[in-house]
């Protein structure tokens, strides 16, 4: 367990390394982000400076009503975040084949293979809509049981996106596909989610504590400056993570299908990723 914990913090490295190659990836975090953000106060500002609230109250019998708009709110969302994961993706990509990226390659990229983000979003919005539904109607044993299942529809399409780039199939051979890689990365990406969280949890601190001691203070001037550059401060840090899961990812899908570390890594790197005796 410390070796692969060891191991995820060196592939961790490697990818920040890479990252500071490409800054036009932060940039499609970002956008990723408030893109989402703005789709949010699209969806809730009007209904709620038309005074029409009730439409989305339960208590209305508006269930049907309320489900669509989550749904569509879920599958605009997962939209925007998986084109801009696309264009990280086909980033990296074109960095591991010795190749020198620009801003627009990734856009171009993501452009090109719209439809098929759009059918994976489709997929996905739909799995994870089943999920939340599901959430609000069990008691905490199915809570536990759909958190276990939403873990492993999470690890099963981690490579979705990476091969929809790098192999062009469609969203659902895509998942086949992951699911199948799934059986010699698992061991890693199991170990590296928990590594990241504790990792990042870690540089999180100084945010928490600003934002606590914004909290305390008296002084209004204090309180907002502290509160605002703590939250700044967690969102930016949110999305570094996004973006080394994601240049992760790639670089484990790659070495998974391959057999070999890509460029800015190596096979000490991802050594446990791959369990051996394993058919292509």
């Amino acid at each position: 367990m410390l070796e692969r914990i060891s191991n995820t913090w060196d592939i961790m490295r490697a990818s920040w390394e890479l990252l500071k190659q490409d800054g036009e990836i932060m940039v499609y975090a970002f956008m990723s982000i408030i893109s989402c953000a703005l789709i949010t106060l699209s969806f809730f500002v009007p209904v709620f400076y038309s005074g029409q609230l009730d439409l989305v109250s339960p208590e209305n019998n508006n269930e049907a009503f309320i489900y669509s708009l989550v749904f569509f709110f879920y599958l605009i969302n997962f939209f925007i975040i998986n084109f801009f994961n696309t264009a990280i993706v086909a980033t990296v990509e074109i960095r591991m084949s010795g190749g020198d990226p620009k801003f627009m390659d990734g856009i171009n990229i993501a452009f090109s293979k719209i439809h098929l983000i759009f059918g994976w979003s489709l997929v996905a919005a739909t799995v994870g809509f089943v999920i939340r539904m599901l959430e609000e109607r069990v008691g905490w044993l199915g809570k536990i049981l759909l958190a276990i299942i939403g873990t492993a529809w999470t690890m099963a399409s981690a490579f979705v996106i990476p091969i929809m780039v790098a192999e062009n199939r469609g969203p659902v051979d895509s998942l086949k596909r992951s699911a199948q890689l799934l059986k010699r990365t698992w061991g890693e990406q199991l170990i590296s989610g928990f590594s990241y969280g504790i990792i990042f949890f870690v540089f999180a601190i100084p945010a928490i504590l600003l934002i606590a001691v914004g909290a305390a203070a008296k002084a209004a001037v204090i309180t907002t400056a502290f509160l605002a550059i703590g939250i700044l401060y967690l969102i930016s840090l949110g999305q570094v993570q996004s973006a080394l899961v994601v240049i992760f990812q790639t670089a484990l899908y790659r070495f998974a299908r391959d057999g070999r570390a890509p460029r800015g890594f190596d096979d000490g790197m991802l050594k446990y990723a791959i369990q051996r005796k394993i058919d292509r």
